[in-house]
């Protein structure tokens, strides 16, 4: 079937129709099969940030004026800093803060970047049999920023197959309490499934 290459997609498959008896595909139906097959030839793998991954926090000052941590990818070649979206936590909370276990800083008063906010997927944390706890898994730091008081039970556990780590994975793992975006507490429905 080289007819995809010599006549082109839409020619080939008007064609195909006719010599089977079939009558020609509409042009809607042509348009959808033509943009599919762009789809599939255009996709790329997930970039560094969209893991997620943690290369750098970015130093902000909360309003009481504490140092905040905000987790997130720098992407050097672009000169960007992928934040995730609504999360920071006290600098003094973190766990990579002595000489033999720290995270790279980004200080924007010092340095100059473009920075982008989005939602890194979301994972889930087993902290009981028939219980989970939202956030993000971080495979690159054996960490998990975890929602502060926020749970699910596993029944609710939304569709697709997002992440679950056992309580073994747990007993490895970094646990970073985060205070749960604001933003994805007002939708519930995009991390657990309503119960019936």
């Amino acid at each position: 079937m080289h007819c995809f290459k010599a006549l082109g997609l839409m020619a080939c498959a008007s064609a195909i129709a006719v010599a089977q008896g079939a009558q020609p595909a509409s042009q809607v139906e042509l348009e959808k099969i033509r943009q599919g097959v762009q789809r599939n030839n255009q996709a790329d793998p997930p970039k560094p940030w969209q893991i997620p991954r943690v290369s750098h926090y970015e130093i902000q000052v909360g309003s009481e004026g504490q140092l905040l941590f905000a987790p997130g990818y720098h992407d050097k070649d672009s000169g960007t800093f992928h934040r995730w979206k609504g999360i920071a936590f006290p600098a003094k909370e973190s766990p990579y803060r002595n000489p033999y276990r720290r995270m790279l800083t980004l200080d924007p008063r010092e340095e100059k970047y473009r920075s982008t906010d989005f939602d890194p997927p979301i994972s889930y944390l087993t902290v009981a049999p028939d219980q989970l706890a939202p956030g993000y898994h971080v495979p690159n730091q054996s960490a998990f920023y975890r929602w502060k008081d926020v749970t699910i039970q596993r029944d609710e556990l939304p569709a697709g197959t997002p992440t679950v780590l056992s309580a073994n994975e747990r007993d490895n793992t970094v646990l970073i309490a985060v205070a749960a975006p604001k933003h994805l507490l007002a939708k519930p429905e995009l991390w657990k499934k309503a119960k019936k």
